[in-house]
């Protein structure tokens, strides 16, 4: 897949996933069922050209009357907090750092807010000119993915091939020492200890659309290489 349809695909996925990964809020419960979600689930199927994705998740509370958006809400709260920050210990952590210490078999918990993951992840951010609007950590997998999209947006949108350049490989690069890490993993192990329809198709999506985007940039950068 050559640069700018590999930008032009996978921009669209990361801002979903970041979506998805953000606290459960009225806006979310609102888009999920009017079926945003779903349709959105289904051009980056179609797209990036994936088999076999579970997305019942995102259509499953379409037009469902007999449920109100107060208990919708409230169950993906709920299942947020279990997945990624109960306080008695997330079964998904949800920052880099901490995910890759219990994927190690560390104590989570002893992990420093400024970790090496963080503090890199957070230098990359500020030479891109990518602020931090909130006191998260910089290597929370919703920050990341956000920062991936913009990366690629600009590289879709730049003026001239040296920004579109610079753009696309500030991305490369921060796919390779972070992505490559936990990206795939993570999303795999959302789906796969997920009680709420809705986080089980996210990981799902999250994991195979990873796993062909992390494909797809290493025969690139092998096919680079070759041509030197």
């Amino acid at each position: 897949m050559q640069q700018q349809r590999f930008a032009e695909v996978f921009a669209p996925l990361f801002d979903f996933l970041a979506h998805g990964l953000t606290l459960p809020s009225d806006e979310m419960v609102t888009l999920l069922r009017a079926g945003a979600y779903n349709r959105a689930a289904s051009e980056l199927i179609e797209d990036i050209g994936l088999d076999s994705v579970d997305t019942c998740g995102f259509f499953l509370l379409e037009g469902a009357n007999d449920v109100g958006n107060r208990e919708v809400l409230a169950a993906l709260k709920r299942e947020y907090t279990r997945l990624f920050t109960s306080p008695s210990g997330a079964v998904v952590p949800i920052w880099e750092s901490t995910f890759l210490a219990a994927q190690s078999g560390d104590d989570a918990n002893t992990v420093l807010l400024r970790s090496p993951q963080s503090v890199d992840a957070a230098r990359r951010y500020s030479e891109s000119g990518f602020a931090l609007v909130s006191h998260e950590s910089a290597d929370h997998m919703r920050i990341e993915c956000e920062f991936c999209s913009i990366l690629l947006l600009r590289s879709v949108d730049a003026k001239t091939e040296e920004e579109r350049n610079i753009a696309y490989n500030r991305f490369i690069r921060f796919a390779q020492v972070h992505l490559s890490r936990w990206f795939v993993s993570f999303f795999g192990q959302v789906s796969k200890h997920s009680h709420h329809p809705f986080y089980s198709s996210l990981g799902a999506m999250g994991s195979l659309a990873g796993a062909s985007m992390l494909e797809q940039l290493q025969s690139e950068l092998a096919n680079q290489l070759n041509r030197r």
